[in-house]
């Protein structure tokens, strides 16, 4: 029994090095938002706000999906028409996404677990 749990586990385990990376990245640009000035937001359908970021963090996590599972389907929380209307918003966005910082990248295919 224990070597079928351990092997299904470790066919998961460049899914979960992925997956972490990406979510400590998008974790140190929201941290790095909330201490600039990058702070704009817009409303949802819902009328509940969404920060520059949100969508920052999304974008870095959703780069790395896709390029370490480019053929997975990927369900985000924040819709892009906001980024459609608002091209300063967009804007703001994309120049989080592309900062670097030292030793690495903030984009996916910088410094990522390779299998």
């Amino acid at each position: 029994m224990a070597s079928s749990s351990s092997s299904s586990s470790s066919s998961y385990e460049h899914e979960l090095r992925v997956a972490q990376q990406a979510v400590r990245r998008a974790a140190v640009l929201t941290q790095r938002v909330f201490r600039e000035a990058a702070k704009g937001t817009v409303d949802k359908d819902d009328q509940s706000p969404v920060t520059v970021g949100d969508f920052g963090a999304q974008a870095l996590i959703t780069a790395a999906l896709q390029h370490h599972f480019p053929d997975d389907e990927i369900v985000a929380e924040e819709e892009a028409a906001a980024l459609r209307r608002d091209p300063a918003l967009r804007d703001a966005i994309w120049r989080l996404r592309r900062r670097r910082r030292r030793g690495g990248c903030w984009a996916g295919r910088c410094a990522t677990p390779r299998p």
